[in-house]
């Protein structure tokens, strides 16, 4: 089905042309879904993102402008959308439950490790390309820009980080 026919269908709200909009493009929902959610917690939340996504081009298919861009990019921007949406969500989840202690049903946490003698081993830029890729959960070609470097460099940089840390937690199991 082409995208005039699937347009045609969607306007009218007939269910055929939300199952050839879910065969035609489920996958790049899912690749954009999983653009934006990294973690395997965050992806196991991929079904009810989709859901959203196909709800939303549903309810919204009237406002869609051929002359303003193609239906691909509509779709790949709802899904961003609603990914960034439920990742939002996600982040408040258990931050706003006040919860008593002994009503948890977990063991006592595991205690912190401290990865300050791991990190003292890496250079200034490693460090800073490390904590910007981990911590802040930029991209490489995002870091690139920020840093002003080419992301060869970047990618450089996060083995050599990672290679050292991983040498450093060798050698502290064999001690």
């Amino acid at each position: 089905m082409d995208n005039e026919e699937l347009l045609a269908q969607l306007r009218a709200h007939d269910e055929a042309g939300l199952d050839a909009l879910i065969d035609q493009y489920g996958d790049l929902i899912r690749q954009v879904i999983w653009r934006y959610l990294r973690g395997g917690y965050e992806r196991g939340y991929t079904q009810d993102i989709e859901n959203r996504c196909y709800y939303k081009i549903w309810a919204k298919i009237d406002t869609y402008d051929s002359n303003k861009g193609n239906f691909e990019a509509w779709i790949g921007t709802i899904a961003k959308n609603q990914a960034l949406d439920y990742k939002k969500g996600l982040k408040g989840t258990f931050q706003d439950l006040d919860l008593a202690a002994d009503y948890l049903a977990a063991d006592e946490p595991e205690p912190e490790i401290d990865w300050q003698p791991y990190l003292q081993q890496l250079t200034g830029q490693q460090l800073t390309v490390f904590k910007f890729f981990f911590v802040e959960g930029l991209y490489p070609m995002e870091i690139a820009q920020q840093l002003k470097m080419k992301p060869t460099a970047v990618y450089k940089n996060l083995s050599l980080a990672r290679q050292k840390i991983q040498k450093g937690g060798q050698q502290a199991w064999q001690s």
